[in-house]
């Protein structure tokens, strides 16, 4: 497989589909890493897909359709998470903790092996000692 970031963030996206969390997240941090090296990642673009992406899932009607876009979800924040700064991660961590947070649980979204890889790459974020 090419050394290229967007590989890894399809690929994690995938396992979320497949409701494999913990290889998601190794994914997502290849992903992460590969970014790293380029650093021409908007995390502010990334976050606004986050949001969009989530938006869609909760307007989805057929459940394939919100199951994708919550894996896309799951991309795009592992992307501003591994861009972005405490700020970001904190901004990100407000979708979980505000309204979202209400709509994802009247929409039964919040139990999505996607949601839980999302919320781990932030709170992960969140925790790392800063460098």
């Amino acid at each position: 497989m090419p050394q290229k970031a967007e590989h890894f963030y399809r690929l994690g996206a995938t396992e979320c589909l497949l409701d494999d969390e913990t290889n998601a997240v190794k994914s997502f941090k290849k992903a992460g890493t590969l970014d790293a090296k380029t650093r021409m990642v908007d995390p502010t673009a990334a976050s606004v897909l986050a949001g969009m992406a989530l938006d869609e899932a909760d307007r989805a009607s057929a459940e394939s359709k919100r199951r994708s876009a919550l894996a896309r979800f799951a991309a795009h924040t592992a992307r501003a998470v591994s861009a972005g700064d405490q700020y970001t991660h904190k901004r990100l961590q407000e979708t979980f903790n505000e309204a979202d947070l209400v709509r994802l649980h009247a929409n039964n979204i919040e139990k999505s092996v996607s949601i839980a890889v999302a919320r781990r790459m932030v709170e992960e974020a969140l925790h790392k000692p800063r460098s």
